[in-house]
């Protein structure tokens, strides 16, 4: 499988994986114009994700059908989405903290009990 964000390389048979990062992991560089359809596989350009922002930051996070009518390719799943997963200031990214593995194990030791 080929590199990219989340993507895992393998390049023997044993157990042995590398993750390859990308900071553009899902822009598409050659999308330049709105095709009149919405597709659910094309990767989100950072226009998108600018107007995305924008119209968040006007309308807030609970009126995604307003939010996705100012992007003619997405739907409001995919603009909830996206802002969720990946645009969200909010949104912590990286490795866990201790302080988040120490309540992990205490949950997961609860459940065994």
């Amino acid at each position: 499988m080929q590199g990219g964000y989340g993507q895992c390389d393998s390049s023997s048979d044993e157990e042995e994986y590398s993750f390859n990062y990308s900071t553009d992991h899902d822009y598409d560089s050659s999308f330049d114009s709105f095709s009149s359809k919405k597709s659910s596989k094309s990767r989100w350009t950072k226009q998108e994700d600018n107007t995305l922002r924008d119209q968040v930051e006007q309308y807030g996070r609970s009126n995604w059908k307003l939010v996705a009518s100012f992007l003619p390719n997405r739907s409001e799943v995919q603009c909830f989405q996206r802002w969720q997963k990946v645009l969200d200031p909010e949104l912590v990214k990286g490795p866990w903290t201790k302080e988040i593995n120490v309540v992990q194990n205490e949950y997961e030791s609860m459940k065994l009990v």
